[in-house]
């Protein structure tokens, strides 16, 4: 999985279009077009490198390419020559300007079911891009949140930490099989009836639990232990939730990295920052801004 993005974001490859049935496409622009053909001119150039699915989005590219065999440079090589092809008509329209940014991102598929995962979320994209530009303030990472004594980072319905039922998704490790699932459904039951849940979401119980009451059309405040930036936006069933109005993540630390290893402190913390937002003290605190 390969993505790369424009350099300082310029949308130079295309724009967001919506057909009569209410489908987001992208339109690509002559430089976008041509950025297509160079991907999948690819194997020309290094036959054991086959592209497969791509999505060129206003100002980036998502593409997967699968390396059948050695390949006598490495990947990082392939990218380059691509960017370089890609970029000609553009560099010499603008003075020699760069299109792409320097660097890119990979990930190897190699889990079970990965790759059509991806590819799902690759095809997505432009209804994702729809529903953003539909929901700005739903997706705008607000980094100035003051609440239970903290400035965060959050993104989502803000006003979810002003709900007067907030409520504290927790279980101790003592519990049954039994006793989880009665509070499961006391839970879902709440959460059915307007209670906002609270909760890191960190062992498969709270996962669980938080799943049937967002099945059951509940909303959620979600505690990251990562950090947020403008560009951060949720993955999965998380980004149509969030469009709905039904989400919010919040991250106290907002400049931690993108990836932090889980640690058992940083749970006790998220834990206890849970239950701060929960408490009365920390609901008369949240001031969205």
């Amino acid at each position: 999985m390969i993505t790369i993005v424009t350099k300082n974001r310029r949308p130079a490859l295309g724009s967001l279009k919506v057909d009569d049935e209410g489908k987001a496409y992208i339109e690509l622009s002559d430089l976008g077009h041509h950025v297509e053909d160079c991907w999948n001119a690819i194997s020309k150039f290094h036959p054991e490198v086959l592209p497969l699915d791509l999505q060129i989005m206003p100002d980036h590219l998502h593409g997967l390419l699968f390396v059948t065999s050695t390949i006598e440079c490495k990947l990082g090589g392939v990218v380059r020559g691509f960017k370089a092809v890609s970029a000609k008509p553009f560099k010499l329209a603008n003075g020699g300007e760069g299109l792409w940014e320097e660097n890119y991102h990979d990930r190897i598929l190699s889990g079970n079911g990965q790759l059509n995962l991806m590819r799902a979320y690759i095809a997505d994209n432009p209804r994702r891009l729809a529903l953003r530009r539909a929901n700005p303030q739903m997706f705008k990472v607000r980094r100035e949140v003051a609440v239970a004594g903290k400035t965060i980072a959050a993104q989502g319905n803000i006003f979810l930490l002003q709900h007067p039922s907030l409520l504290q998704v927790q279980f101790s490790r003592s519990l049954t099989i039994e006793e989880i699932k009665r509070q499961e459904a006391i839970y879902v039951d709440k959460a059915r009836k307007g209670d906002i849940l609270v909760s890191p979401r960190i062992s498969e119980a709270e996962k669980r639990v938080v799943d049937a009451a967002l099945e059951a059309g509940g909303r959620l405040v979600m505690i990251v232990h990562e950090g947020m930036d403008e560009y951060t936006k949720p993955s999965g069933r998380y980004f149509d939730l969030m469009a709905q109005g039904r989400l919010l993540i919040v991250a106290p630390w907002p400049d931690a990295p993108a990836k932090v290893d889980l640690t058992r402190a940083l749970c006790l913390a998220m834990n206890d920052f849970a239950a701060s937002i929960c408490s009365s003290n920390g609901r008369d605190g949240a001031r969205p801004s």
